[in-house]
């Protein structure tokens, strides 16, 4: 007889000596299990299931049809795949859980009514919980069974009429600029890049002459400023630039402090800006407001009448002291707080919202609102709380609180784990290119600022104290690298690893914002002691017993029903080992094909 435990292929097999299979499956399947999406419907055994329907695998009391996994896979949630996607997991193995998933749900059932797991009030209310609210969402996302009425492209276009976005015109320039003060000057600076102009026939040419010649900070980067914006240059040299086709050279143009020489490299027209993103917002937002009309005109019919005993169930919330009901369902104030209570929001609009839902599920189930196997997935969700259940009374007899010399044996086999995070100090000032502005001046000066900064000329606590307008100054205190980028931008924290403690850098361009930053102090990653982190240890190697107590218990009980596969079961996984792909799902025949 060949038992999960001996096929130790797959997650759950040969759990005595290799532990790490038995913790990837153990988390697999308590994932899939508490996940309230990530199991499937699947029928209890069927003894009428035709030779197009293989049996998988048997154990003491059912089988794994072929059509279960189907059916499971049908209903698998976003987490349960991404779980498995992060893992890597082969998809022979992935049939493997489904298949064992499938069979412990039958196996559990019987054994959580004998130990009287069954009658818990919390359990039995948060299986309810889990397939009521996945039947609602699944139904409100079908307009609550009524027509879901939405407007086309065209009147969604003709409803933002007028609101149209316009892109304004831009330039991609690159520039050599020579510095010039006096008429005189000027006169030798035109002539010079006209000179220079008539030898340039490329953007690669441009660049080098940019690069050894120009006197702007931007010849390091081969005169590139970007993209500009209609109004950030001075008006009389849009009128020429805007003029030029792509790929021109203008004519040598002054402007305050020099002659500049532009290469054209881009030159977008005003643009009106795509109506297709506005139009699927639109869209979303109207489909938002018809669900809620649809749940608005089902919620009259969920109306309940008052009872025989004269207690009108359709009262206020505050008018039911002890429990809430809706028709035959009832939920006392105690289990009211403790599973659906928000720490935000009042008990009575906890129950308000609650009831609602409750009454709504109680009409879908009277309108039959749900496919067959829709109907069974309900029952499983309600049977994976209680799988649930029986493995974590199961595995709680195993669990021992760790010791010492557990905790300090965790802690050295795990170096990396506990490692505090690299802290920075430091200055930060921003700002954009004033509205406009020139902004080759603009940079210029703002490059003269980092340059005082640096050298100690400017204070740092003087400028913060009196801003220029339109610059914001930051002093930030020993914050983790990670949030600089995240408050910032990931481009800034790069540009200040290699920096040392107390530099400060030049202008930093990200989009449409300039940095200047300071670094001045630098907490490298450090080891913490085994006393800083006693408490954290505890709670990973408690984490780690309890996923492998888990899975111990899955075993066992697979084995104790002597969990089998069939022989079209075994070919069926051979060849998704070999063939590894979802083509292999189709399987119709009696040899498992």
């Amino acid at each position: 007889m060949m038992t999960a435990l001996q096929d130790s292929s797959h997650p759950l097999g040969n759990y005595t000596g290799s532990t790490w299979r038995l913790l990837l499956a153990g988390l697999g399947l308590l994932a899939a299990m508490f996940c309230p999406v990530a199991a499937a419907a699947q029928p209890w055994a069927d003894a009428s299931a035709t030779t197009d329907d293989p049996v998988l695998a048997t154990f003491d009391g059912g089988v794994v049809h072929l059509s279960d996994v189907q059916r499971e896979i049908r209903f698998l949630g976003k987490d349960e795949r991404r779980y498995r996607q992060h893992e890597g997991m082969a998809l022979a193995d992935q049939w493997r859980d489904w298949s064992h998933r499938i069979a412990l749900r039958q196996i559990a059932l019987p054994l959580a009514e004998a130990e009287g797991l069954s009658d818990d009030p919390w359990l039995r209310e948060k299986a309810r919980q889990a397939a009521r609210d996945w039947a609602l969402d699944r139904w409100r996302q079908r307009c609550y069974g009524l027509p879901l009425v939405m407007p086309d492209d065209e009147a969604l276009a003709a409803e933002l009429e007028g609101e149209a976005k316009t892109v304004p015109p831009r330039l991609r320039l690159s520039h050599i600029f020579l510095a010039a003060e006096g008429e005189d000057a000027v006169s030798r600076a035109v002539e010079q890049l006209g000179q220079w102009r008539a030898q340039i026939q490329d953007i690669e040419t441009f660049r080098d002459y940019a690069e050894r010649l120009s006197d702007s900070k931007s010849a390091v980067k081969g005169g590139n400023l970007g993209f500009l914006r209609q109004g950030w240059l001075p008006k009389e040299a849009e009128d020429i630039l805007y003029g030029l086709p792509e790929g021109a050279i203008s004519e040598p143009i002054v402007l305050r402090g020099g002659v500049h020489l532009f290469f054209v490299e881009k030159n977008e027209p005003a643009r009106v800006m795509s109506r297709q993103r506005d139009i699927n917002k639109l869209r979303s937002l109207k489909r938002r407001q018809a669900l809620d009309a649809c749940r608005r005109e089902r919620l009259p019919e969920s109306t309940l009448q008052p009872r025989g005993d004269g207690t009108d169930n359709g009262a206020p919330v505050e008018a039911v002291a002890s429990e809430l009901r809706v028709a035959e369902w009832r939920l006392s104030r105690q289990l009211l707080q403790r599973i659906y209570g928000r720490p935000a929001e009042e008990l009575t609009v906890t129950a308000q919202r609650l009831r609602e839902r409750e009454a709504l599920y109680q009409l879908l189930l009277s309108l039959g609102a749900l496919e067959p196997e829709e109907e069974l997935y309900l029952k499983d969700l309600e049977a994976n709380n209680l799988l649930g259940a029986l493995i974590q009374s199961r595995r709680g007899a195993e669990l021992v609180e760790p010791g010492l010399e557990a905790l300090r044996a965790h802690y050295e086999a795990h170096p990396d784990n506990f490692k505090t995070a690299l802290l920075l100090s430091l200055w930060v000032a921003v700002r954009q290119v004033p509205e406009g502005q020139d902004p080759i001046a603009f940079l210029a000066s703002y490059e003269a600022l980092a340059a005082d900064l640096a050298s100690g000329r400017k204070a740092w606590a003087d400028l913060a104290a009196d801003p220029p307008t339109g610059l914001r100054v930051e002093r930030l205190e020993s914050v983790r690298a990670f949030e600089v980028g995240t408050r910032f931008t990931p481009l800034l924290l790069s540009q200040l690893a290699p920096l040392a403690v107390g530099s400060t850098t030049g202008v930093i361009q990200d989009a449409a914002d300039f940095f200047i930053v300071q670094i001045t102090d630098r907490q490298e990653p450090r080891r913490q002691s085994f006393a800083e982190v006693e408490e954290k240890l505890r709670r990973q190697v408690i984490k780690k017993r309890q996923s492998l107590a888990s899975a111990a218990v899955v075993a066992e009980l697979l084995e104790s029903a002597n969990f089998q596969w069939t022989e079209q079961g075994l070919a069926h996984l051979n060849r998704l080992s070999s063939e590894g792909s979802l083509s292999s799902l189709n399987v119709s025949s009696g040899n498992g094909r």
